[in-house]
């Protein structure tokens, strides 16, 4: 990713932007595994030439004790699975 956050402020900064641009999205689903929590987000991004166009997104939280130490986007679920470690590699 080219414009990855490197700490809790980049994150919340990130997501502040894009929600005053007016970018929704809402949480699907969960899932906990061996290297964290996996998020399955479906976000309506803004009509372009051929209409809105909706995707899945996930997100990775790795997590340490009790705090999320890094995020890790997927734009697939197999790999994010494999990643979590509760499926197989894509």
């Amino acid at each position: 990713m080219p414009n990855r956050c490197r700490n809790r402020s980049q994150v919340i900064n990130t997501f502040r932007r894009q929600l005053a641009g007016g970018l929704e999205g809402r949480v699907s689903s969960l899932e906990i595994g061996p290297a964290g929590i996996l998020c399955r987000l479906t976000v309506p991004f803004p009509a372009e030439k051929d209409g809105a166009r909706t995707r899945e997104l996930f997100h990775l939280y790795r997590v340490s004790g009790e705090r999320i130490t890094e995020i890790e986007p997927f734009v697939d679920r197999r790999p994010a699975l494999a990643a979590l470690g509760s499926g197989p590699a894509a």
